[in-house]
């Protein structure tokens, strides 16, 4: 169970990512930041992603469960990063 909640984790984050980058891009078209202040802003957000990524995923680490089966059908229930940014890209848009 608690490999499918941090699952949602994942794709939440992703979500975020891909909504913080929209907002970026629309408060640079509206010139109400410089592309200065929003690649600051891109590579702290992208620094921030990665660390709850990697949180998360330690996450996943330390509740599989011992036993080998067990362990290798919770890694198969995880996602990938290709299907974290797909359900993050179907809920954003």
């Amino acid at each position: 169970m608690a490999i499918l909640s941090l699952n949602d984790t994942l794709v939440a984050l992703k979500q975020e990512d891909l909504r913080a980058d929209a907002r970026l891009d629309e408060l640079v078209r509206g010139n109400q930041i410089s592309t200065m202040e929003a690649a600051s802003l891109i590579k702290d957000n992208r620094y921030a992603y990665h660390i709850c990524k990697q949180l998360t995923e330690l996450g996943q680490t330390l509740f599989a469960v011992n036993d080998g089966g067990s362990r290798q059908a919770q890694r198969d229930l995880a996602l990938n990063e290709d299907e974290i940014e797909a359900m993050a890209d179907q809920r954003v848009h």
